[in-house]
């Protein structure tokens, strides 16, 4: 699954192995990057020889162990929401790009009460393979009733494909 120059660097073939010697070795070079993909595999095949015959075992696979994880947090702490303001976005980003779908959960609280005062995306939120964030989207209600600021508190709960980052609270008031 690992790609070349990408993923690796290899040998160059053919492999000479010296007179009087037994072996030689094709070195596989792992590429350090900073994408999130997961283990990959390199599959080495042998497929001829000159001066010798091929053995049992022609084909070797390595994996590769990919030592990059994303962290995933809110952009902000905190944020203002006017009861009349249309959707709002709170931005969910990662720290680094994954080659896979990252899946938020979170819970929502606060003093705002749903759907009376605003309205919600669901939890899981999924940040797509290649993209660096996504949104929940809070969406106020405009109640015309005379009440103080209210709280719509957002907590990530967990993630899938990535590990929780410093900011996992979001606090939108509501005034």
């Amino acid at each position: 699954s690992a790609t070349d120059p990408d993923d690796y660097s290899i040998t160059a073939s053919p492999v000479t192995i010296p007179a009087g010697q037994m072996s030689a070795s094709i070195v596989v070079t792992p590429v350090d990057d900073a994408i999130v993909e997961g283990d990959e595999t390199v599959v080495v095949t042998l497929t001829g020889a000159t001066n010798a015959d091929l053995g049992v075992t022609q084909v070797h696979t390595s994996t590769l162990q990919d030592d990059d994880f994303a962290t995933v947090e809110f952009d902000l702490a905190s944020s203002n929401v006017n009861e009349g303001d249309p959707a709002t976005p709170i931005v969910v980003s990662l720290s680094n790009v994954s080659t896979q779908d990252v899946m938020v959960t979170y819970t929502v609280g606060g003093s705002a009460t749903d759907p009376d005062d605003y309205s919600i995306t669901a939890s899981p939120l999924t940040i797509p393979a290649g993209q660096m964030s996504a949104n929940i989207v809070l969406t106020p209600v405009d109640d015309l009733l005379v009440e103080g600021n209210e709280s719509v508190v957002v907590t990530l709960t967990g993630a899938t494909g990535a590990i929780l980052g410093a900011t996992q609270v979001h606090t939108s008031t509501l005034v």
